[in-house]
C-alpha cells in the first residue's frame, strides 16, 4: 500500500522478519511496522514526534538537521533488542548492533556497524522529495533538492 501524508517509514538493512519469525500471525505484515526492530520502532516515534512538533513553515535543512541528531543515536536507555537476535554474532556482540538507530564502531565489536544512513524528505507543499545520504567515514551530504 501507499505510504500515508505525514506517516514517518523506517526500515534497517536487514529484513526482521527472516530474523524475528515475524508473520501476518504475528499481528502485521511482514516487513511492516509490527514487525520492525525495536530500534526502528524508536526511530518512527522520534521522528514523527519531531515533525509534528515543527513550525508551520519549516526549512528542510532544519529537519535534516534534527531527524540526523536522531538517527545518530547509540546506547538509547530503555531501547531493547528484538526477542529474537540474529545469529551473525556471538549474542553480546548482537546486542549492541540494537541500541539505537546508530550502531557505532565499537572495540568490542569491530568487524560490523552502521556505514551509511539515509533520510527521504517529502515537501507536500512543493512537491519536492529531498534525499540525504551519510557515510558514517565522511558525514552527512545534501545529495539532491
Amino acid at each position: 500500500s501507499d505510504l500515508q501524508g505525514g506517516r514517518v517509514f523506517v526500515v534497517s538493512n536487514e529484513n526482521p522478519a527472516s530474523v524475528s519469525g515475524c508473520s501476518s500471525a504475528d499481528g502485521g505484515a511482514v516487513g511492516s511496522a509490527d514487525c520492525a526492530w525495536p530500534k526502528c520502532r524508536w526511530l518512527e516515534r522520534r521522528a514523527a514526534e519531531f515533525l509534528k512538533d515543527l513550525p508551520e513553515d519549516p526549512k528542510v535543512d532544519d529537519i535534516q538537521v534534527g531527524i540526523s541528531r536522531l538517527m545518530e543515536a547509540y546506547d538509547v536507555p530503555g531501547l531493547e533488542p528484538p526477542e529474537r537476535l540474529p545469529l551473525w554474532f556471538r549474542r553480546e556482540e548482537e546486542v549492541l548492533l540494537h541500541t539505537g538507530p546508530f550502531a557505532p564502531w565499537r572495540p568490542s565489536l569491530q568487524s560490523f556497524g552502521t556505514v551509511s544512513q539515509r533520510v527521504m524528505i517529502s515537501d507536500a507543499r512543493t512537491q519536492e522529495m529531498h534525499y540525504f545520504h551519510r557515510s558514517t567515514n565522511i558525514g552527512w551530504e545534501n545529495a539532491t533538492t
